[in-house]
């Protein structure tokens, strides 16, 4: 588990740190539109999750599953002034789902937790 998380902060160390791609460079300009879509890497609520049921609970044959979170973005350029700032509106669309599994009393158990979230 350590290694997934060193491998994933090396990940994320190395798209900060990149220079901008010329795309990135240029204005939002009225009427310009911008979709972007992102996945997040890692996921904490899987992470400790899995770590609560394995070392609070003690359960061994724990199975947690997700997706997620995935990220939606659009915006769209409404106004330019003179001065070179833009003013423009978009909306945000985040979605995350994860599960466990596992045996307790002989009974299989699932938990499961989704997420969405809206932003205007």
């Amino acid at each position: 588990m350590k290694t997934k998380i060193i491998l994933a902060f090396i990940l994320s160390s190395i798209f900060i740190f990149t220079k901008k791609i010329k795309a990135q460079e240029t204005t939002f300009d009225k009427g310009t539109v911008v979709l972007t879509v992102g996945y997040g890497l890692p996921n904490l609520n899987r992470i400790s999750l899995r770590s609560s049921y394995k070392n609070y609970y003690y359960y061994d044959n724990v199975t947690v599953r997700g997706f997620g979170p995935l990220i939606f973005k659009a915006e769209y350029g409404f106004y330019k002034f003179k001065w070179g700032h833009s003013v423009g509106g978009g909306i945000i669309v985040g979605i995350n789902s994860t599960s466990a599994t596992y045996y307790y009393s002989n009974r299989l158990w699932t938990q499961t937790d989704r997420y969405t979230t809206i932003s205007i």
